[in-house]
């Protein structure tokens, strides 16, 4: 193993089985450390694996699901282990596994079951298919070309998660710079993958099988131009994809296939720094295709976007604790409205006039304000109208004229009462609430403000709209007001008091600052103009009370600094006075509103005249000969003890060695 150090060896129970005469594959699948021997190369592990029976159980375990009165070792750990093993990528094992075709039938004879496949075995089997494609890719290609019925296999079982992967691996989607010159790539490229991919987002099909095969073709439209992109690229095929999106079929079946469609229609996302391929137009030819194609179905896509009338109960109505949706969005709704909002911003002629043509922009403007709470849908439908931004002149002119945005947006309810729920527990008579789309009704109004002011065409029409300008001084600005972060102050939006104070610098309770909080709405209530003109006034005395309490505060300061400058003068004056008396000034009392400067200021003045001044009086000739007497014994006790601790010091630690010393 590779910690093996000489002289703290311990034998391996990889090892200590491996130097029997006779043991089995099984006995070493259940050693935990087989997996880390076979990682670091062991010699004699590797050369039994090898061997094409233990191969052959090796890949048994992995693929082939146990019998039910199977032991756990057999359900779960030896199928794990052999996965690891595989997963160690062991040139001698792969060797084995790719010479002899039978062991490769054995592999993929998992497609061969029918679905839903074992969800731990396919995931091992992803695993190891993962493992061989990034090792040798080039044999495992050479024996998918001699099984063309494998690719039905894979598409058959693409309703297996992991099963799919594989298929998106081999495609060359997995990775966001891909691989063009793939032998798999190149492979699949080839075959009718496309075709049947396309035909698993049929009614027919599971429908996880449907958002596994809408994942893959989202995955390739978004990965690098290979060869299989060229194919997606061609009209038969985006017809095809377009048919299969509008067929009449369940809601659901036709959002996984305008997943697709939205793949198609986003630009590419490339790393600048990654130069690994050349880049062309073929995705920009991929996106002018699907634009051609959808535009063309737009009138069955405006259609979708009625709620179906034969659905049941269960699905025509949704209970929730905010009240009774009836009937709810659903996801097929959303994903129309998501495509008609990429149609319209993609600056296509043909896609424009094929969405004008239709009543879709009136129809979403509807659902926004029938759902107030769904967020999704409100961000859609803020996509849609926010066209008017890169758009023509004609379709700015269609958006204010036709449609007429800017009476949409004054007139929008800013409160919304939810119907109730029947089934509720609890009847609660509820308030009005403020609608969720007020925050994208702000953002609409002033990104079209914004772009008013690049464009006279804007510009004019809104300038001529009483109804407009009134809405912009009355609720657009002070709603910006508020809702503008540099204003806030701990996370509120900051009154008059807090602006000025700070929140927490202000000896009043929070609760008792006035601030006009709308507990209802859960907002700060907008100030009128009487009270905005008595908070100026109050500023204004606010600041003459600073300026004068400042004024006030310096003078104080300025007198108290002249009183200790005196005060100090007049001891300095007392104490150079007469120095021959210094010595009865331990009986005076100095006042001064600090006694530790006067103590300071004696010091200071005996150094300087060289008198030595003590509170305690001094003492005798012969008091003072006994204390010199008594310091010295007590200096020559420690200097002793000092001497005795170096010595101990010295014998202990530092042990003494007879060296010669040049006496010089």
């Amino acid at each position: 193993m590779f910690w093996r150090v000489s002289g703290l060896n311990t034998a391996s129970p990889v090892d200590v089985i491996l130097d029997k005469e006779e043991y089995t594959l099984e006995e070493l699948l259940d050693e935990e450390e087989v997996v880390q021997e076979c990682k670091s190369l062991n010699p004699r592990l590797t050369e039994f694996l090898r061997k094409k029976e233990n191969v052959e159980k090796l890949v048994e375990y992995l693929v082939t699901s146990p019998e039910e009165d199977a032991d756990d070792k057999r359900v779960f750990k030896y199928p794990f282990t052999a996965c690891e093993i595989f997963c160690c990528e062991v040139e001698g094992i792969y060797n084995t596994l790719l010479e002899y075709e039978t062991i490769l039938d054995a592999l993929f004879g998992l497609l061969n079951n029918e679905r839903p496949l074992n969800t731990i075995l396919a995931g091992y089997f992803s695993r190891v298919m993962g493992a061989l494609l990034a090792r040798r890719s080039g044999d495992v290609v050479q024996y998918l070309r001699k099984k063309p019925e494998l690719l039905k296999a894979f598409v058959y079982h693409v309703d297996t998660t992991s099963v799919a992967e594989v298929l998106a691996r081999l495609a060359g989607a997995d990775e966001p710079v891909g691989y063009s010159e793939s032998p798999s790539v190149l492979w699949l490229a080839e075959t009718d993958i496309l075709a049947l991919l396309v035909q698993s987002l049929g009614a027919d099909n599971p429908p996880e099988g449907q958002a596994n095969a809408a994942e893959v073709l989202a995955a390739i439209a978004r990965s690098t131009e290979t060869p299989l992109t060229e194919s997606m690229a061609s009209a038969e095929f985006m017809q095809t994809l377009v048919d299969s999106a509008l067929a009449p079929h369940s809601g659901i079946a036709a959002s996984h296939a305008l997943n697709v469609c939205l793949a198609l229609l986003e630009p590419l996302m490339i790393d600048p720094t990654m130069n690994r391929f050349p880049q062309n137009n073929l995705h920009e030819q991929l996106r002018r295709e699907a634009v051609k194609c959808l535009s063309q179905g737009v009138d069955r896509l405006v259609g979708m976007m009625d709620p179906p009338a034969d659905e049941s109960k269960a699905l025509s109505e949704l209970k929730t604790t905010y009240g009774l949706i009836k009937p709810p969005v659903g996801q097929l709704r959303l994903k129309i409205v998501d495509l008609l909002a990429s149609l319209f911003r993609s600056r296509d002629p043909l896609a424009e006039q094929a969405v004008m043509k239709t009543n879709a922009i009136k129809k979403a403007m509807d659902m926004f304000l029938q759902y107030p709470f769904n967020n999704a849908l409100h961000g859609g439908v803020t996509m849609l109208l926010t066209a008017f931004e890169e758009g023509s002149v004609e379709l700015r002119k269609f958006l204010l004229e036709e449609v007429d945005v800017v009476d949409w947006i004054v007139s929008a309810p800013t409160e919304v009462l939810p119907e109730p729920n029947p089934d509720a527990p609890v009847k609660v008579r509820r308030k009005p609430l403020r609608a969720g789309y007020c925050g994208h009704l702000t953002q609409i109004a002033n990104r079209l403000q914004r772009t008013s002011e690049g464009c006279e065409y804007v510009k004019n029409f809104l300038d001529n709209s009483s109804t407009w300008k009134s809405y912009v001084e009355n609720e657009l600005e002070s709603r910006n007001k508020v809702e503008s972060v540099m204003s806030w102050q701990c996370g509120r939006p900051a009154s008059q008091v807090m602006g000025i104070h700070g929140m927490y610098s202000t000896d009043m309770p929070f609760s008792s600052i006035e601030c006009d909080f709308d507990s209802d709405h859960n907002r700060f209530a907008s100030p009128t103009l009487e009270e905005e003109e008595e908070d100026e006034e109050d500023d204004e005395n606010l600041a003459e009370w600073s300026a004068t309490m400042s004024k006030d505060i310096t003078a104080t300061e300025t007198d108290e600094q002249a009183n200790d400058d005196i005060s100090a003068a007049k001891v300095l004056s007392s104490v150079s006075n007469d120095v021959s008396s210094m010595e009865d000034m331990q009986d005076d009392e100095v006042l001064l509103g600090e006694p530790d400067a006067t103590d300071g200021l004696l010091e200071l003045a005996a150094e300087m005249e060289g008198l030595d001044v003590h509170d305690e009086e001094k003492p005798s000739s012969s008091e003072e000969k006994i204390v010199r007497d008594d310091d010295a014994t007590e200096k020559k006790e420690n200097d002793g003890n000092e001497q005795d601790a170096n010595a101990f010091h010295d014998n202990q630690f530092w042990p003494k060695y007879d060296v010669p010393v040049d006496e010089s």
